[in-house]
């Protein structure tokens, strides 16, 4: 794919498309038409209607530019408790990231996003306290520096961490109060990782990734375009699809595409992590 040079193709997959239908549509201070309330914000979604994005702002403001075009993201996807259309949002770069914080029982899940496009991670790490370290990879696990050489369904225990391998496509950890599945796909040629927590801990203090709370918001605008009231700020969001790399066999699901801004309870550098 070609790089632009609008933030308006910020996004990659099918929601370049969609920007673009919408990009044609407006212009504001250069980009869109007269009486368009439509603006986008540093991720390339639509910034709350009737306020301005940062690219509106003058450049004295304060604010980053805009980078150029991305050429690595990762899609995720944040359900609702209701079955509701879930909202996803997008993640650029092969960074780490917080998977999941229990300072309570020194419990740290990190991960690092791969460096293929929705590629989800390359490694997930479980750290228990400060000298129990399990790396997770899609072709098995390693216990420090010590490559791990588990058959199927067999049980290993490191210190607090037991790791439980399904087949070749599941690994099943338990680590004090915590139960957490790593699934291993593979999407064209490319096998990578996918965490999802099946036992939430009892603390109220956790945080990261898997900590996100279900998906909670009001549709109050459909037309011309859809926007949604989340945490009492009112947004507009793009139609789009996402993956659920949640299952054993992934699914495309209808989403709603909005910034981490919103879709995240903090700013996402509160859930980038310095190191594995």
């Amino acid at each position: 794919m070609k790089k632009k040079n609008s933030p308006c193709f910020e996004l990659v997959g099918d929601t370049v498309c969609l920007l673009e239908k919408v990009c044609r549509r407006t212009k504001s201070r250069g980009r869109s038409q007269p009486g368009s309330s439509l603006s986008f914000d540093s991720a390339g979604v639509p910034a709350p209607g009737g306020r301005p994005g940062p690219s509106d702002l003058p450049a004295h403001a304060g604010l980053i530019p805009l980078p150029e075009f991305a050429s690595v993201t990762h899609r995720f996807l944040l359900k609702t408790e209701n079955q509701s259309t879930p909202l996803c949002f997008d993640i650029n770069g092969s960074i780490i990231l917080k998977l999941l914080d229990h300072p309570s029982k020194e419990v740290y899940v990190n991960g690092e996003l791969d460096s293929v496009t929705n590629g989800g991670f390359s490694r997930i790490f479980i750290h228990a306290g400060s000298d129990q370290h399990v790396e997770v990879e899609p072709d098995g696990f390693r216990q420090g520096r010590t490559a791990i050489h588990q058959p199927a369904n067999d049980r290993v225990t490191t210190g607090r961490i037991t790791v439980l391998r399904h087949q070749y496509n599941e690994f099943d950890i338990a680590v004090e109060d915590v139960r957490l599945v790593i699934l291993v796909h593979e999407k064209d040629g490319n096998r990578f990782l996918w965490a999802v927590l099946r036992q939430r801990p009892f603390a109220n203090n956790i945080k990261g990734i898997l900590a996100l709370k279900p998906a909670d918001y009001e549709e109050i605008e459909s037309s011309p375009s859809t926007k949604l009231k989340i945490k009492d700020t009112e947004i507009i969001v793009i139609s789009s699809t996402a993956d659920d790399y949640s299952i054993i066999k992934p699914v495309p699901m209808h989403c709603w595409l909005t910034s981490t801004r919103y879709a995240l309870e903090k700013p996402l550098n509160d859930y980038i992590a310095a190191q594995l």
